[in-house]
């Protein structure tokens, strides 16, 4: 076992059985947001297979054009219900204690993956996937993970009447660390019925605040944001666990 990870579950007190309670915990919270996103492209593959099988029951051959073209969005909608429950299950099953070198860029948008179903059901449209350059760190990939779900959903406490969250990833080469920016930011006017409300603060719950002390990590709020925006910075050792 590392010893930041032996760290983590000493200080906690409740060993491994604490820290899959909490990863637990947080399934429980995604689950109903992937159910519904699950639903869209399962609904897209039973309709347009319903409607090949019915030029194909026409048997008219000029019919084969449009079969092609209804596969072909009953494979991209099945390919996107695998790809969530390939998230949910890497997530769920994810081993703690092995490090290994991640990219941290990808680790971030595979979380956004997990918490995005969550967001939009909280009126939050969740960061745009491949605006992150990659950067290299070694450590704890589901530990990461757990701290990264954990961190972003509960964004719509920062939001309870909805917007928007985005994220920064800088490198600082010289302390060998990545400073990672989560911004929450309410509706711009005229987007919805109501005003916008500006952003509350953001906190976290307790055992995600361990995860990330404990492998070397620090989550604190931003400052000097305008715009009644709100916001955390994490700040990720590059070097495993930090010293």
């Amino acid at each position: 076992m590392s010893s930041a990870s032996g760290r983590l579950l000493a200080d906690n007190g409740a060993g491994h059985a604490g820290v899959l309670d909490a990863r637990m915990e947080l399934l429980g919270r995604i689950s109903a947001g992937l159910a519904h996103d699950l639903n869209g492209p399962i609904g897209v593959m039973l309709g347009f297979a319903q409607l090949a099988r019915e030029k194909i029951e026409t048997g008219d051959p000029s019919a084969m054009t449009g079969i092609v073209e209804y596969l072909k969005m009953v494979e991209s909608a099945g390919e996107n219900a695998r790809g969530l429950a390939r998230d949910m299950w890497g997530f769920a099953t994810g081993v703690t204690d092995q490090v290994s070198e991640i990219d941290f860029a990808e680790l971030l948008e595979t979380s956004v993956r997990l918490v995005g179903p969550t967001l939009r059901v909280a009126a939050i449209e969740p960061p745009i996937a491949g605006e992150l350059a990659a950067q290299s760190v070694t450590g704890d990939r589901a530990m990461w993970t757990q701290a990264l779900v954990g961190i972003m959903i509960e964004a719509p406490k920062a939001l309870p009447g909805g917007g928007s969250l985005t994220l920064g990833l800088e490198r600082d080469g010289e302390r060998q660390i990545l400073d990672i920016s989560f911004v929450a930011a309410p509706n711009e006017p005229g987007v919805t019925a109501a005003p916008p409300s500006p952003a509350l603060e953001w906190e976290c719950s307790e055992s995600t605040m361990a995860v990330v002390v404990n492998l070397g990590g620090t989550l604190s709020p931003m400052s000097g944001l305008d715009g009644g925006r709100s916001g955390l910075e994490l700040k990720v050792p590059t070097d495993a666990y930090g010293t």
